[in-house]
């Protein structure tokens, strides 16, 4: 709330300093000063012309003794301050007399705050227009109808009477909970709070801020290592009050969850008389992200055959999140593991085992119902399983069978066709002629017979 004061031009001001020219010979005397609004302004004075200012308003039965020269807030660059609350009712001759400090708040009765308003600081007094404009002074945040004032002779000090209806009577409340949403590493904060359903008081996070005193805006992130303190507020409903002395917030229960419903520890718990809030502190630091629940699992296997040993390998898609490893072959009985030297038998059947380990950063579901996996041979066959959750190590797991197929049949080396022949129709070897190679043709030089010379 801002003093205001009208000077010659229309804006709002906080104070002004008027000064009266001296007159030109021959002009007219004017009958009185004026100055803007203000007429017989002085010079050199400053006048207070309207003022705004807040009180604690009493809620029936409430004994008038605990309202009496409570503080009044003025803003701080006022130049005037309040004092001297008191309660009155006022008499049918329009006087006023002060309710005693024993007696409560009758909600039957129409009550009247007393207080003056004095002026601060020299050469500042208090403007006519204040005094019997009583719709220029503000209490309580709203405008209100002042019925009476009484100032002194200097102007310095009025004391006025406000018509002040009471509050609805207060419940205590014996109970609050708020839950917040915890911090994670690189996520940026919320600074709401959650009440339960059909809470009589609200409640937020006025602010979070480190023990270096940096306060967290809503683009910073949360860091790793870092201790925060999340200040939280809680306010109540009107017709509802918080608990104000360190017995009534000891005998309150109040709970703190985060999202997930886990109870957190909160501490230095005070009330802030100005805001009519209850304060608490609860310090955290940052959690690791939530891992990625996954949702697939392929692998491809090499499918045991005749004579072959098993071969434990997996092979998973390139972008896979998560790693793949057959952990034991048996018997289609139960009756005896095949180790990685034995062989497995063509036309026999055989259970295996896939785990499915999640990389960091991701988990595999511990309702298998909410994954799909598909498991192949390296022919492309798919391969039926029974899929279960191993809490032991967090794993994805198969069951699977699986008959061991004939071993590919490899043609004797004595049988296969050699360089040059091939087999016909009949089976019977054919010989490929050689191709002919025609000698090379040799040209002799001719000679002269007379001197045997080459020519």
């Amino acid at each position: 709330m801002v003093l205001s004061l009208m000077s010659v031009t229309v804006f709002a001001v906080t104070s002004v300093n008027f000064t009266i020219d001296e007159p030109v010979a021959g002009s007219p005397l004017p009958s009185e000063a004026t100055v803007g609004n203000i007429p017989g302004a002085e010079a050199n004075v400053t006048y207070v012309t309207s003022a705004s200012l807040s009180y604690p308003v009493p809620a029936a039965g409430s004994y008038i003794a605990d309202f009496l020269f409570k503080d009044i807030t003025c803003p701080a660059d006022a130049l005037y301050e309040c004092d001297g609350l008191c309660w009155c009712i006022k008499n049918a001759d329009g006087s006023y007399s002060r309710v005693a400090g024993e007696e409560r708040f009758n909600s039957e009765t129409t009550y009247y705050a007393q207080f003056r308003i004095h002026a601060r600081g020299d050469g500042v007094v208090l403007a006519d227009s204040l005094i019997s404009n009583l719709d220029n002074i503000t209490v309580n945040g709203n405008l209100h109808p002042v019925d009476g004032a009484h100032v002194n002779e200097t102007k310095t000090q009025a004391t006025f009477y406000v018509e002040q209806p009471l509050k609805v009577p207060e419940t205590a409340l014996k109970s609050l909970e708020g839950s917040i949403t915890f911090p994670v590493i690189g996520n940026k904060p919320s600074f709401s709070v959650n009440v339960p359903q059909g809470a009589n008081y609200t409640a937020k996070i006025n602010e979070i801020y480190t023990e270096t005193e940096y306060n967290v805006g809503p683009e910073d992130t949360f860091a790793e290592g870092i201790e925060y303190c999340f200040s939280i507020r809680f306010k109540a409903n009107e017709g509802y009050k918080l608990p104000q002395s360190t017995s009534d917030i000891r005998n309150t229960g109040i709970v703190i969850k985060d999202e997930k419903g886990n109870v957190l520890t909160h501490m230095n718990t005070t009330y802030v008389p100005d805001t009519e809030e209850l304060q608490l502190n609860v310090f955290l630091n940052a959690a690791k992200p939530e891992p990625i629940v996954l949702t697939s699992f392929d692998g491809i296997i090499t499918a045991p055959v005749g004579g072959s040993k098993p071969v434990y390998k997996v092979k998973v898609p390139n972008n896979a999140n998560y790693t793949a490893v057959i952990t034991e072959f048996r018997d289609f009985y139960y009756e005896e593991t095949i180790g990685p030297k034995d062989t497995f038998t063509a036309g026999e059947k055989y259970l295996f085992f896939v785990k499915f380990t999640a990389n960091e950063g991701y988990k595999v579901p511990e309702n298998v119902r909410n994954a799909e996996f598909l498991l192949e041979d390296e022919n492309g066959n798919r391969i039926e399983g029974s899929p279960y959750y191993d809490s032991s190590d967090d794993t994805f797991n198969i069951e699977a069978k699986i008959t061991a197929g004939e071993a590919p049949i490899t043609e004797p080396e004595n049988e296969r066709p050699r360089p040059g022949h091939h087999h016909d129709s009949d089976d019977k070897e054919t010989v490929i002629p050689a191709p002919v190679i025609k000698p090379e043709t040799v040209i002799k030089p001719s000679m002269n017979p007379s001197t045997g010379a080459n020519i």
